[in-house]
């Protein structure tokens, strides 16, 4: 409760409601004066930030100490003591990315855009060989005459300068080894943005930043969908556990997902302890998923651990389909600038 003067008229500034209390009882107000002392509007701002801590803290306890429990909380009904489910994930998916953003790129890429020769023309390198991709006909030669032992066809096909050259590329090749309907759709986008463009460098590092700012809503957007398969595999049991249920129960493991990949990420430095964590890290993911499951659904370890498994196999499949969907989205959005 703020500390201003409680106001004379017990009418709701808000919705307008007759007032009976301090607070209303429609729309939660507090009758207090509107206009605020500077003193006052600092007062309220780290009253509200302390409430938040409190209540992130507790929550961030309980997802890492009781699998399962914060959805048993809340579906109960119990959630003035934590953070919303849905407000706790934009949270920590945006702490994801500023601290991403503040660790080292270990790709190596950056330093290229520095010490990489600009130059007016796209030029590509086969069996020691500096190339204009404007010279098409030395192209053809190169690429056609190119030793199969020592240039693979895939990377023929993706180091391709020009649309025409693609085409060249792919219609010489035996079915077997033709590329398919997804390597074809970014191989010829990359051969495309070579062609139209000189500062092709960091083409795929635009593309792969693309992406990983569409993880949180790819993520997203796989709830729904993986909840209804926690509605299949929990059918006999769907008037204890109805399908928001399951919502909830993702988005809160989306959420310790989150925390953990932020883990994995200040991990990653060379070194065998290094990955000895990570690999720690990344178990504790899967067993923290089981551990949930037992948590909140409550059914025997047995039953718990092959409903895990087909949700695991599932679960991937519906994660790798977005992830393409993702992918060519990231492809065609860097393409277009």
């Amino acid at each position: 409760m703020s500390h201003q003067h409680e106001r004379k008229e017990k009418k709701c500034l808000n919705c307008g409601a007759d007032l009976y209390d301090r607070f209303c009882h429609k729309c939660g107000q507090e009758n207090v004066e509107p206009r605020q002392s500077f003193w006052q509007l600092t007062v309220h701002f780290f009253e509200d930030l302390t409430h938040f801590d409190g209540k992130f803290f507790t929550t961030v306890k309980y997802m890492f100490t009781k699998p399962g429990f914060l959805t048993s909380e809340y579906v109960n009904g119990k959630r003035a003591a934590y953070v919303n489910p849905i407000r706790m994930y934009l949270f920590v998916s945006a702490m994801f990315f500023i601290i991403s953003g503040m660790l080292p790129d270990d790709s190596g890429t950056h330093d290229s855009k520095d010490t990489a020769p600009k130059t007016d023309t796209t030029q590509i390198a086969v069996r020691d060989t500096v190339i204009s991709s404007n010279d098409s006909l030395l192209v053809d030669s190169i690429y056609f005459n190119a030793d199969r032992n020592t240039i693979s066809e895939d990377k023929l096909l993706l180091n391709a300068p020009t649309l025409a050259a693609y085409d060249s590329i792919q219609n010489s090749l035996p079915p077997e080894k033709k590329a398919g309907f997804f390597k074809n759709y970014i191989a010829r986008k990359l051969a495309a943005f070579r062609e139209n463009s000189h500062d092709v460098e960091h083409f795929q590092e635009k593309a792969w930043d693309k992406f990983l700012h569409s993880i949180p809503a790819m993520l997203f957007f796989s709830v729904p969908l993986i909840a209804l398969l926690l509605q299949l595999l929990y059918v006999r049991r769907r008037k204890e556990y109805y399908y928001v249920g399951h919502i909830i129960f993702l988005t809160h493991y989306y959420c310790f997902a989150f925390i953990a990949i932020i883990l994995l990420r200040l991990t990653a430095f060379p070194g065998y302890i290094s990955t000895t964590v990570q690999v720690f890290i990344l178990i504790g993911m899967m067993l923290y998923l089981y551990k949930s499951m037992r948590g909140y659904y409550k059914q025997k370890r047995f039953k718990t651990f092959i409903k895990f498994l087909l949700l695991l196999f599932f679960g991937f499949f519906t994660l790798f389909a977005l992830a393409a969907i993702a992918i060519i989205n990231s492809v065609l959005n860097v393409a277009a600038h």
